[in-house]
């Protein structure tokens, strides 16, 4: 298993080229790299998929909408603003990062607990946004050609998760020998070198302090050996040293005092405190650890934030919805505080009360994509299929606001339910077609969509269904000859 580790994964680890200056290290024409872009896709979304099929991810709107928002912030000053990236979360409460091909990036939920500040997570973001930009893994693997795809994410995910897939395992372990792998780790090293210079170019244009990332390693090596339980899997696979953290200090602009690098997001705070009154531990989150009045600023209000969902959690809803009442009322633009107030409502039996919040904040902040979401299920619910559909089809189609992916996949799973509620089946498998289509899984949206087409009677929706699977067949032709 750790023979597949260095082969198959980009962890981030902090491996600072020994040259501080701006030259990066000769690694080979983008364009002789093993994969193409819709191979390097195919592998992306097969992975996601054995992610999925293993429950092994957080579908947490708020966060994974807070992610998406940082992370394209980041994408928006790399070699490629305008490529497709997917920001997913692990549920695992270690600290690591990851980056597989086709734009797929994976956050373990202990990273978020781990940064103290916004400039350490978009540290670790940047990195892994430069592995994808650079395709460095598609590049390097000059045996995975004896793999298929979904062997090739098997392992991927194996190695990741702790998912088993021991035939995949076998089958990469037999047709790798002990050279060729040494070759890999010393190409890795390099591309290592370049993620970290381009990831501190791309945290210095995107405004976060490039200090973050030598602090954040620091930190973790320090508490690594001071409580003496071996360092976190980040530190692991390529050891920090002190030299590596001079490196990285001595790649930071000399005048970057005069550069006023941006302060921590509220977002960040709150999302942080998400994660640990509502994901950790139980023992961990209960709503004592909260109670301090000693914070001032964004801390204050993203511990009363987590207060209220550590109440939530125990089922105290009285004091937890008093709390996020007087939040959302002092900050009436933030979202979050109705998403979650609105929430604990519904579970509180109030769903009238959770109705009016949604729609209160909504005529302040239309077009809100989880609000309209809490809003559709809330309509779902009462038996008024008409209601969310109108709600749902809003966010999808405006071209104003960027939905991230898994925010979209969510909207058209609850905007297929209200197909299927409204009396629309051949509709609701057409829009799992295309949260299928969206998902890279082909064969699932062409199974979906032969579905729908023997349910409908409606000529234009047929005509419809036909083109979509007409153009999908072909695609799925035209990948199955790579």
């Amino acid at each position: 298993m750790r023979t597949l580790f260095h082969l198959f994964l980009f962890w981030l680890p902090l491996a600072v080229a020994a040259d501080p200056g701006n030259s990066l290290p000769d690694i080979g024409d983008r364009s002789q790299r093993l994969f193409d872009a819709q191979q390097e896709a195919a592998i992306g979304a097969e992975f996601y998929r054995q992610l999925r099929r293993e429950r092994r991810l957080l579908e947490d709107l708020p966060a994974l909408r807070y992610l998406d928002s940082l992370g394209m912030r980041l994408v928006s000053v790399s070699d490629e603003p305008d490529g497709r990236f997917h920001f997913f979360l692990v549920r695992d409460a270690s600290i690591n990062a990851f980056a597989v091909p086709g734009g797929y990036i994976g956050v373990h939920t202990g990273l978020f607990t781990a940064a103290d500040d916004e400039s350490e997570l978009a540290a670790v973001l940047a990195h892994e946004i430069a592995h994808i930009t650079q395709h460095h893994l598609a590049r390097a693997y000059d045996k995975a050609d004896r793999l298929s795809i979904p062997a090739l994410a098997a392992v991927l995910a194996a190695v990741l998760v702790g998912t088993q897939n021991g035939e995949a395992g076998q089958a990469i372990l037999m047709g790798t020998q002990a050279g060729a792998i040494q070759q890999q780790i010393n190409y890795t090293r390099s591309n290592e070198s370049e993620a970290d210079h381009l990831g501190m170019q791309i945290l210095l244009r995107a405004g976060f302090d490039p200090r973050g990332m030598p602090r954040f390693f620091d930190r973790l090596q320090r508490q690594s050996r001071l409580y003496g339980a071996g360092p976190p899997p980040l530190l692991r696979t390529h050891p920090v040293t002190t030299e590596r953290i001079a490196d990285a200090l001595a790649r930071i602009p000399a005048d970057l005092e005069h550069s006023k690098p941006r302060r921590d997001s509220l977002r960040f705070h709150l999302v942080k405190a998400r994660f640990e009154a509502l994901h950790a531990a139980p023992d961990l989150a209960r709503p004592e650890r909260f109670e301090t009045t000693s914070t001032r600023g964004n801390d204050a209000i993203a511990r009363r934030y987590a207060l209220a969902l550590a109440l939530g959690r125990e089922k105290r809803y009285r004091r937890a919805i008093g709390i996020l009442e007087a939040l959302r009322e002092k900050h009436p633009a933030r979202s979050l505080f109705a998403y979650d107030l609105a929430r604990l409502q519904r579970e509180a039996g109030d769903p009238d009360s959770a109705r009016t919040t949604l729609d209160r904040s909504l005529k302040l902040l239309p077009g809100d994509p989880l609000l309209l979401h809490e809003r559709a299920r809330l309509a779902l619910e009462a038996g008024h299929p008409d209601v969310a559909l109108r709600l749902l089809k809003e966010p999808l189609e405006s071209s104003g606001t960027r939905i991230g992916f898994e925010i979209r996949q969510a909207l058209l799973e609850t905007l297929a339910r209200a197909h299927r509620a409204a009396g629309e089946p051949a509709r609701a498998h057409e829009t799992l077609a295309r949260r299928a289509e969206e998902a890279g899984d082909l064969a699932a949206a062409i199974a979906q969509l032969e579905q729908a087409l023997e349910l409908t009677r409606d000529d234009t929706l047929r005509s419809r269904i036909q083109a979509r699977l007409h153009r999908l067949r072909l695609r799925q032709r035209s990948a199955s000859h790579h």
